[in-house]
């Protein structure tokens, strides 16, 4: 078999005298072979750790994704409806505030005539969550205390959620400012406590904190807390709170947009919406707001403007020529009869063409009240055209589309001074009228449309 015969030192295993040495080899290998088995086990186990996890955050971001983009489609569908539906809120409520001047204090109908204006009012509450929802309603940005804010609130909680429900507030002093529009901060805590509310149908209580906090991205937040003692929520109602017309509550007792509308009014902040929740053990949300300046440079009259408002100015004869441009006719109607019950003489004009006509060809015109979204010229068109020839004339628009829309006609002051949304009422609609025409408004800058 071999060519040359073999070392018999090639053999010497066999000798009894080096198998400890021989079973201490095989030993070691056998242990280090475990050794880098556990290894590898760990190291798999640790891998697929990291991938569940990888997979668990991609599913949530999925999640995310899905539900922005179910919120986008229902606010399309908010800012798409909200033109006509104010229209024809402008009218009922309107229609309503003239009938109800009209009748004596004793009158039959006006039990009724009450309900309708109260029915409208709901109505015009309703296309308001919608925006707020769908983050298209306009909004004054200042700087708020968050402290201040919350104390207002809470003010006015009492009568909200009854006397079986009890409300604590622990409030972190020294918060830096948040830019915010001061009446959402209250919306958002109304939203909520009326939640709280309905899941302690026997009472409990609802505690409201404010802190600073700093989230992973390294920025200050300033962290708005409420939380509830109530039966909470289960995994398949978490799943879907912030869907709009999303309600657990009985048909006709909900309309399934508040906590959707904390949710479109955070997000625009710059905000988060967080929360947790368990059956039994009641529910905590919290909202953290973009901490901006310090405490102290906050306004603290919170809701006076720094320009004149309606409640400053003194009555004034109503006098003199005004000039409005609706293409919906019973808008055109309401605003021409409202403005003549109050001594104005007044011109209307459906059309870019006749509102151009009648401007240049009346003697006098003092104020020029159009509608933004119009079917051939917008409203800033118009009245850019009209003011060529009648420098210095004051324009009030009003629309009941959202403001992204009303900056797109070119329209691009959205103080209440020179723009009143609809649906509006007579009594808000005369107010306007004479704060524009004792203010000088902003010139029409349309460079950005041609």
């Amino acid at each position: 078999m071999f060519a040359t015969p073999p070392n018999p030192d090639l053999f010497a295993i066999q000798s009894p005298e080096r198998w400890p040495y021989v079973l201490a080899a095989l030993a070691g290998v056998t242990l280090l072979a475990a050794l880098w088995i556990m290894t590898l086990r760990l190291r798999l186990k640790r891998q697929t750790e990291e991938l569940r996890a990888r997979f668990a955050k991609e599913a949530e971001l999925e999640a995310r994704i899905r539900q922005g983009q179910k919120l986008e489609a229902v606010g399309r569908l908010a800012g798409g409806i909200a033109h006509d539906f104010n229209n024809l809120l402008t009218v009922i409520n309107g229609c309503s505030e003239l009938l109800d001047s009209t009748l004596p204090p004793d009158h039959l109908s006006r039990d009724l005539l009450n309900d309708i204006r109260r029915a409208g009012e709901r109505a015009a509450g309703l296309t308001t969550q919608l925006l707020l929802f769908s983050r298209q309603r306009p909004m004054n940005l200042v700087a708020v205390d968050l402290n201040n804010a919350v104390v207002d609130a809470v003010r006015l909680l009492g009568r909200v959620l009854g006397e079986n429900v009890i409300v604590e507030t622990h409030l972190a002093p020294g918060l830096r400012t948040v830019k915010a529009d001061y009446g959402l901060i209250h919306q958002i805590i109304l939203n909520l406590a009326v939640n709280s509310r309905d899941a302690m149908p026997h009472g409990g209580t609802v505690t409201v904190r404010t802190r600073a906090v700093e989230i992973p991205d390294g920025r200050t937040m300033n962290r708005l807390t409420l939380a509830d003692t109530g039966w909470g929520m289960d995994e398949a109602t978490q799943k879907k709170i912030f869907e709009p017309f999303f309600t657990t509550k009985d048909v006709g007792k909900g309309t399934g947009l508040g906590l959707a509308t904390v949710y479109g009014i955070v997000k625009t902040l710059g905000g988060e919406v967080h929360f947790s929740s368990k059956v039994g053990s009641g529910t905590t949300f919290e909202i953290d707001l973009p901490a901006a300046g310090l405490s102290e440079h906050s306004d603290p009259v919170h809701r006076r403007k720094t320009t004149v408002g309606v409640d400053e100015l003194t009555p004034m004869p109503a006098r003199g020529v005004i000039l409005v441009v609706e293409d919906d006719e019973m808008v055109l109607t309401l605003a021409e009869k409202s403005l003549q019950r109050h001594g104005y003489q007044v011109l209307t004009a459906r059309t870019s063409t006749d509102a151009v006509g009648k401007a240049r060809n009346t003697k006098k015109l003092d104020l020029l009240i159009t509608d933004v979204v119009m079917p051939q010229l917008s409203g800033p068109e118009i009245a850019n055209i009209i003011s060529a020839f009648r420098p210095g004339l004051r324009v009030l628009f009003m629309s009941g589309h959202t403001p992204e829309e009303i900056l797109r006609q070119g329209v691009r002051d959205l103080d209440a001074h020179s723009f009143i949304q609809k649906p509006f009422t007579p009594e808000s609609l005369m107010s306007s009228v004479q704060v524009s025409l004792v203010q000088t408004l902003p010139e029409i800058d349309l460079g950005a449309m041609r």
